[in-house]
């Protein structure tokens, strides 16, 4: 195996692209935070189509007959409390206009969308099946928004939301002349689980996607949310480097079969997958930087909760298939690199730099604060941010790799690992109070 070097260096973890491309990336960066700090508009914004903007955020309530709050801000401001299925009604109709508006078909089928959003909304609830059934569907519809234009509650004093009732669709309108506008940016979040998974399975367009477009987007967990987002950084044919400030090691360390034993989602296992095909042809470099403490968590157990960082259905010799696992990959795939260092980093950042020209695209995506690092349904906001991405390269990555603690030797790492392994099969797990073996 070829030696690879300890310290990544600027081009190392910037990228092997070509250096006149990443020096005029560099010098478009530092333009634009020239900007930012003199309150100029970057070309972008300055341009930008959207002079309207509706920012709706659903919560659920605790009451049974309106269990969900709508609170409409921007253009439009208002908030009401709504049933289930008139929240159903309004989510998919939000998320066709929002779709169409940015260039899209919306969705196909707005009665079948509505009866799959109500069934998502309502788990488990007993329910009339003819109450789903198109007409029905259709009767809600019109009744909703009769309340809503008796209300008022989406006219705003210069906009206002128009219905179509044969096509199921809604039309922002000026209020001025009755005008159809396309100039509406629309964005629908919730903090709750179950709608932001509606929210993440409604999308007509990839995650990635919007994020190009947007520049910023908050993306829900589960299999239709963060980890779609996470394959698309993955799968495409271009050369990928990620940097990982994390909390234990990435999914795609993970063996097989603790994989399955942890159920994940078939797109974790497809990313895994890329992950591997890409240390075999190069095309993928992955750079990260972990907290000595978070190694010797690996083994930390307790008769209660089971393996601190893992579910508690998994056992000793799934963590050390684990540890052996890891110990692999450092050894047989020389752009894979794993520093340990003893500085804590109080924060979840994973960067993506995708060649796709010159400049790479970049992306940054914080990860959501959780209290139990078991936990693997974890949402996340990513980025599309040059400046971004360069600034926690050079003043957080570069300098944690630099730092006196961190431990960059290939062959020293791996004896760490090793270490950990030893004490798990020779001696048994730590408690969680135990203090780091010398």
């Amino acid at each position: 195996m070829k030696k690879a070097s300890a310290t990544p260096t600027r081009n190392q973890l910037e990228s092997q692209h070509d250096p006149v491309a990443f020096e005029l990336a560099a010098l478009r960066a530092s333009i634009e935070q020239l900007q930012s700090s003199l309150g100029l508009e970057s070309a972008q914004r300055a341009t930008s189509t959207h002079s309207h903007r509706l920012a709706v955020f659903i919560t659920r309530g605790t009451t049974n007959t309106k269990p969900f709050s709508v609170q409409c801000d921007g253009d439009i401001a208002s908030t009401v409390k709504l049933s289930a299925v008139r929240t159903a009604i309004f989510v998919v109709l939000l998320l066709d206009l929002e779709d169409r508006l940015e260039g899209g078909r919306g969705v196909e089928d707005p009665v079948t969308a509505i009866a799959q959003t109500l069934r998502t909304l309502e788990p488990g609830a007993d329910r009339d099946p003819e109450g789903e059934s198109p007409e029905r569907i259709r009767v809600a519809v019109y009744r909703f928004w009769e309340f809503c234009q008796s209300t008022d509650y989406f006219k705003g004093r210069e906009i206002f939301l128009d219905f179509d009732d044969k096509r199921l669709r809604l039309t922002p309108r000026r209020a001025s002349d009755n005008a159809a506008i396309d100039s509406l940016k629309i964005e629908v979040t919730s903090a709750d689980p179950m709608i932001s998974s509606i929210l993440s399975q409604t999308l007509t367009r990839s995650p990635i996607e919007q994020v190009r477009k947007r520049r910023a987007l908050y993306v829900p967990p589960g299999p239709d949310g963060c980890d779609r987002l996470l394959l698309e950084m993955y799968d495409h044919p271009h050369e990928l480097t990620v940097t990982s400030l994390y909390v234990r090691p990435p999914l795609p360390s993970y063996p097989d079969a603790l994989l399955e034993k942890l159920a994940v989602s078939p797109r974790v296992r497809r990313r895994k997958a890329l992950a591997f095909e890409g240390y075999r042809t190069g095309r993928f470099n992955f750079y990260e930087v972990l907290n000595e403490h978070t190694i010797w968590d690996l083994i930390r157990y307790s008769p209660r909760t089971g393996f601190k960082l893992y579910p508690k259905a998994v056992v000793a010799d799934d963590v050390s298939a684990h540890l052996e696992n890891l110990i692999a990959i450092l050894t047989n795939y020389e752009n894979y690199h794993l520093y340990i260092t003893k500085m804590v980093v109080p924060f979840v950042v994973v960067t993506y730099d995708i060649r796709s020209g010159a400049p790479p695209e970049s992306f940054t995506v914080f990860f959501q604060a959780f209290g139990s690092a078991a936990e693997r349904d974890l949402g996340c906001f990513a980025m599309h941010d040059r400046a971004l991405h360069q600034s926690i390269s050079t003043h957080i990555v570069q300098w944690l790799v630099g730092h006196p603690s961190t431990v960059k030797n290939r062959g020293d790492v791996i004896a760490l690992l090793q270490k950990v392994r030893d004490h798990l099969t020779q001696v048994g797990p730590l408690s969680f109070e135990a203090p780091i073996p010398e």
